[in-house]
């Protein structure tokens, strides 16, 4: 006497592949998520450390260079807004590099912003030429 099997589900051995199969699948995308997410802070973290380099650049051509310079003020720190953690107090450090020009009274400027993140010293930096007092002319 034949006896035929009819298969209505999944072995054991097939339900276990398929488990395996979206483990993999969930741990994949959690990285990719995870790394997703730590991209998105450091953008945020740049985006932060230009807003402060914009602010300072501006404060810098507002006082005048010359008096700047005459301030000897040459670094410090940006305090944090208060939207953030207080372990990021005081998280950015500007500082300016001046070097007067030979024509014009063009000082050659160059703001840094400097801030760890990750256990790593990250920066933001340009350089720019301003203008210092003119002689006058009446």
């Amino acid at each position: 006497m034949l006896h035929s099997y009819h298969r209505n589900g999944f072995t054991l051995i097939e339900a276990l592949v398929a488990c395996v199969v979206l483990s993999a699948a969930v741990v994949t995308i959690s990285g990719i998520s995870t790394r997703c997410l730590n991209q998105t802070r450091l953008n945020m973290e740049y985006e932060q450390a230009w807003q402060a380099f914009d602010r300072q650049l501006k404060m810098l051509d507002m006082m005048g260079i010359e008096e700047f310079i005459r301030q000897g003020v040459t670094e410090g720190d940006i305090e944090d807004d208060g939207e953030g953690d207080d372990q990021n107090q005081s998280r950015y450090h500007w500082n300016v590099q001046t070097e007067r020009e030979e024509i014009d009274n063009l000082y050659r400027v160059k703001l840094t912003i400097r801030w760890n993140s990750d256990n790593k010293v990250r920066s933001v930096a340009a350089m720019t030429l301003l203008n210092g007092r003119g002689i006058n002319v009446f």
